[in-house]
């Protein structure tokens, strides 16, 4: 629908998602998870797949009859971290397109970090509690200043921040928002995206934490395609459950940190409010009142497995998964262990 519309999201970026632009332009650390994903730990293979990338970009390009190219990425903001990055973007897309306007959402800097933090855990940290609202990691993040002034230096006024919460968001949708910025008007004819990438709930983080510490997102250089399927499953089964809650103490040192950098956005972009995000407000939760509904979803979990232990050709790990089954019964039977502990000891696998 898009591209007949005169819309083209270029496949030769990364796909959908668009990832191998922002992760090729950089100076990234070998060390770094996404670089080994794409298996571009070597730089010297980095400039040759960035050239192959821009050549069928090109290619693209000349191509298309498209009036309109969008390229998205939430790395755009958490790679280019430099000037120079996004001086190097620059020169990049002057060369094959006419015109650049940038569309940046920004997050009120305590919801952002809990969602960073949230994804880390999903990505084998093992770090149990929030970071301090002066982690390197989420300054790039929450620091909305410097983030506009490190791409205004190069793109000025074509830079368009938006909020990104609900009350200001078109229809209270960051599809619709983003559609209304750029010039889509949405018509029944079009399908909306499913939500992906949900907020895990408390629980569900506790015992990926004591999971992490075992079992890696990598293995030998790749996703460690077991344990992504029991994040799906502890996401899917824990779902219903309250997600994390900052404490009191948390709330004012996130607001009083960032305040001078939200001011300093409301005074140059949003002149109109009084303040730049609303206070949200977050309702304290007794974790032992949800006992039952955390042995209910455990107890989902553990049928879901044996279900799926049918499925499974390897006889080895059949036999290994009916085991966990047998444990997570029997910790179920007792009730003496921490709960979250004895899951994640229960549900430990064989890569």
């Amino acid at each position: 629908m898009l591209y007949n519309e005169g819309f083209l999201i270029p496949k030769s970026l990364g796909g959908m998602a668009n990832a191998l632009l922002p992760i090729l332009i950089t100076e990234c650390k070998n060390t770094d998870g996404l670089i080994t994903v794409y298996g571009l730990r070597n730089p010297a293979k980095r400039r040759r797949i960035l050239r192959k990338a821009l050549a069928r970009f090109a290619d693209e390009l000349k191509k298309t009859k498209c009036h309109t190219v969008i390229i998205s990425s939430e790395h755009l903001s958490s790679r280019l971290t430099s000037n120079s990055d996004v001086q190097r973007l620059r020169e990049i897309l002057d060369t094959r397109t006419s015109d650049q306007h940038i569309v940046i959402y920004l997050r009120e800097p305590l919801e952002a970090a809990i969602s960073c933090w949230s994804t880390w855990i999903r990505n084998g940290h093992s770090s149990n509690s929030l970071p301090s609202p002066g982690h390197p990691e989420l300054q790039q993040l929450c620091n909305h200043q410097l983030l506009l002034q490190r791409w205004s230096k190069d793109y000025g006024n074509k830079v368009i921040p938006r909020l990104f919460s609900k009350q200001e968001l078109v229809n209270a949708d960051v599809v619709s928002d983003f559609c209304s910025a750029v010039g889509i008007e949405l018509t029944d004819n079009y399908q909306m995206p499913t939500r992906c990438n949900e907020k895990l709930s408390r629980p569900c983080q506790e015992i990926l934490l004591r999971l992490n510490k075992e079992h890696s997102w990598l293995k030998d250089g790749r996703v460690n395609s077991t344990r992504e399927i029991l994040l799906e499953k502890l996401a899917k089964h824990y779902a219903n459950l309250p997600p994390f809650t900052p404490s009191p103490r948390e709330i004012a040192d996130y607001r009083n940190y960032y305040k001078e950098s939200d001011e300093w956005v409301r005074h140059n972009y949003f002149p109109h409010k009084s303040t730049l995000f609303a206070e949200s407000t977050y309702e304290e939760v007794t974790y032992c009142n949800y006992r039952e509904a955390i042995y209910d979803s455990t107890a989902s979990l553990i049928k879901d497995m044996w279900f799926e232990q049918d499925t499974i050709a390897n006889k080895a790990r059949r036999n290994h998964l009916l085991g966990l089954i047998r444990a997570s019964c029997r910790a179920l039977k007792g009730k003496s262990l921490s709960m979250f502990s004895y899951v994640a000891n229960t549900l430990t696998f064989k890569s």
